[in-house]
């Protein structure tokens, strides 16, 4: 009996060893998964940013300049394309750069995200030289406290020593800081103060490794603002089969509509087509689906949402019809109608015939000159010219002091239908969109730069 009840009690002892290490095992199997990546770097062009204002140029070697001249500053917005996002993967946005000031506490300020998103100031924070800064975004119900140091994924260790970089860790799961497939990134300095720009990276971990790879995904969809005509492109994470694959438009309604989109390459991994057609017939948040039939067993579908802009149309205002006049004689009884008998002409009376005189031929008399008596010439006063019809309008985007910054922003907006140009006064170099008659009609396009993240100044061609 003694021999079955200390039996009795290893076999617990076992189970409850088993069961604390099942529980401790799941409990840290979030973290213990940080080992495996799909890492994915995101070099930033730093000429291809958008909405500057202030003092923003750049130099030789490619870097941007906010606030050079020491006068007002400067902002600028990258919009980075990193793809969709899941709440189980972490981001990193890394900005390397200088400020000529001697103070520590002089440094822009970064908005990253949609939103107001803001955190603190790029700072030097101690010493002489300035070292690279990473704002580090990870859900902390996914991976517990993310600000702890050594709360940190393998690969970063060892790819970036931490006494060569400054370090802020937030708690925000990075698919709340999309907008579409675009992450947002803004950098910002006031006053007197200035900052060079050397480096912006966006390194971004997918979580799970291996075992997400051969799932059907939609990495990213661009444009996220879609207005009638354009052209949306989708991008796979695979190549898609060639039978099998059918895509869908998802109104907001919720109907959904099949389409027929064309593939960008021959590895079938990106597709597009135009937001046009009776499936876009009103404003809101549409939906692009794709399903892969090709393992009749096992399908596999994404989608991804992007917001649609309806064009506005003006109301037809019917003029009101005149009333018809009513007729007198509609109701009897009705007396006919009499005019007044036309007048008579006395007739004509016949003038008699009377003959003409015989022709008698004019002497010619000799006299002065023709020229003696010729009256000059009046001088023929110049009919003034007729004023210069003012009126014509465009649209200014940036005016800035690098023929590159201004030409890479133009060829920017060129990529996106603008028709943009560079009008060059002195050593400033102005960047403008179109030639407008009137201002209102300046005003159409100039709503739609600011939608895509540009600041719009009409004025009057000069």
């Amino acid at each position: 009996m003694q021999r079955r009840s200390s039996l009795g009690c290893i076999v617990s002892l076992v189970v409850l060893c088993c069961a604390s290490l099942t529980a401790s095992a799941a409990g840290s199997s979030n973290v213990a998964g940080l080992s495996q990546w799909d890492v994915t770097s995101f070099q930033v062009n730093l000429l291809n940013h958008y909405g500057a204002n202030g003092d923003v140029q750049s130099d030789q070697n490619g870097w941007v300049h906010l606030g050079a001249n020491h006068l007002e500053g400067g902002d600028m917005t990258y919009n980075v394309q990193v793809g969709r996002l899941a709440p189980s993967d972490i981001v990193e946005v890394w900005v390397d750069g200088f400020s000529s000031s001697n103070d520590l506490n002089v440094g822009p300020t970064l908005f990253i995200g949609a939103g107001k998103n803001r955190f603190e100031q790029i700072t030097r924070m101690s010493g002489d030289a300035w070292r690279p800064f990473v704002f580090r975004f990870a859900d902390e119900r996914l991976y517990g406290d993310v600000t702890d140091p050594s709360n940190r994924n393998e690969n970063w260790r060892i790819r970036y020593p931490s006494s060569k970089y400054e370090v802020r860790r937030i708690d925000k799961a990075p698919n709340e800081l999309l907008e579409g497939a675009t992450l947002p990134v803004r950098i910002s300095i006031t006053g007197v103060d200035d900052f060079i720009l050397k480096r912006l990276e966006v390194v971004v971990y997918r979580a799970g490794g291996s075992s997400r790879r051969g799932q059907l995904a939609i990495t990213s969809l661009a444009p996220y603002k879609v207005f009638q005509g354009n052209r949306v492109t989708v991008q796979f994470n695979q190549a898609l089969p060639e039978k099998d694959v059918d895509f869908f438009l998802v109104d907001p309604s919720g109907r959904e509509s099949r389409i027929y989109p064309q593939f960008t390459n021959s590895q079938r991994d990106s597709a597009w087509f135009y937001a046009d057609g009776d499936s876009f017939a009103r404003s809101g948040d549409y939906q692009i689906k794709v399903v892969d039939r090709s393992v009749w067993d096992q399908p596999q579908s994404d989608a991804e949402r992007f917001e649609y802009t309806y064009p506005q149309t003006r109301a037809i205002v019917e003029r009101p019809k005149p009333k018809p006049t009513p007729d007198v004689c509609a109701l009897p009884p009705c007396s006919p109608i009499t005019f007044a008998p036309a007048p008579v002409m006395p007739p004509a009376q016949i003038l008699p015939v009377v003959p003409s005189a015989p022709f008698t031929q004019v002497p010619i008399l000799s006299g002065p000159p023709a020229n003696q008596f010729a009256v000059a010439p009046q001088a023929v006063r110049p009919v003034p010219s007729q004023p210069q019809v003012s009126g014509a309008f465009t649209i200014q985007i940036a005016a800035v002091r690098s023929q590159q910054a201004a030409f890479s922003l133009m060829n920017t907006l060129r990529a996106q239908g603008y028709d943009a140009y560079v009008q060059t006064q002195g050593s400033v170099y102005r960047v403008r969109v179109g030639r407008y008659p009137t201002r209102n009609h300046a005003a159409y396009d100039a709503t739609r730069l600011q939608q895509h993240g540009f600041d719009t100044w009409i004025t009057t061609l000069s």
